[in-house]
């Protein structure tokens, strides 16, 4: 499921990566001119105000340049007032790895957003932090999930 506009796709992954290129020359992003026209253009083309450019620095050596630029493109959760049955799809689709990294990312937060679990990250990827065995197997993991947020409202 991708939420993109793959239509600027290409120039977002030139921006990240010309502000990766110029990061690698020493340049500081307060005082290089074209740190901030790369950052004007990446917020427009996006409509995110927040994008934080220093963190694409050295981003190969964390994920690709098409994953991140999909990741700056992915818009920004928020809570839709999903029932338990979506929920339940989305903790599943997770766990099944049916997400990429820029899914992932948006999925867990959008899961923060309906379930009101801050640490939904423990949930899924650490259940051994949240009470429950630390093989446990998605029924479990969904299960806890949709109690503890019943138990938050």
């Amino acid at each position: 499921m991708d939420k993109i506009d793959e239509s600027k796709l290409s120039e977002t992954m030139d921006i990240i990566d010309r502000i990766a290129e110029i990061f690698e020359t020493g340049a500081n992003e307060d005082y290089d001119n074209e740190f901030q026209e790369l950052q004007v253009r990446l917020r427009a083309l996006t409509g995110k105000s927040d994008i934080n450019i220093s963190s694409f620095a050295e981003y190969w050596s964390w994920t690709s340049l098409e994953e991140l630029a999909r990741s700056v493109l992915m818009p920004t959760p928020e809570k839709q007032g999903l029932s338990d049955e979506e929920i339940s799809e989305i903790v599943t689709d997770i766990c099944e790895c049916g997400y990429s990294d820029s899914e992932l990312a948006y999925y867990l937060e959008m899961l923060k957003l309906e379930t009101g679990l801050v640490d939904i990250y423990n949930y899924i990827f650490y259940p051994n932090m949240v009470g429950l065995d630390y093989g446990a197997d998605t029924e479990d993991i969904i299960e806890k999930i949709l109690l503890d947020k019943k138990n938050l409202f």
